[in-house]
């Protein structure tokens, strides 16, 4: 599930991590070594994509996985 954004960088999951690599493209693009961005309990569904980045890169949104715990509304 990769995302790419306008500055060159490629953000993708492994599991329940995100991870950036700056990529240069050419004839024989350069990759940088992955840096972890965060972790946490999120939705996979095999092929559909539950996650995005922002264009600039500054920002995600991501399914995260139902809690065992609902809050409680008190009237």
């Amino acid at each position: 599930e990769p995302r790419w954004t306008r500055s060159g960088e490629v953000f993708f999951r492994n599991r329940d991590s995100v991870f950036v690599s700056r990529v240069v493209p050419g004839d024989a693009p350069q990759i940088a070594e992955p840096t972890p961005l965060f972790a946490g309990a999120y939705q996979s569904l095999g092929m559909e994509v539950r996650w995005d980045a922002a264009p600039d890169g500054t920002s995600f949104v991501i399914v995260r996985m139902p809690t065992e715990s609902r809050p409680t509304v008190t009237l």
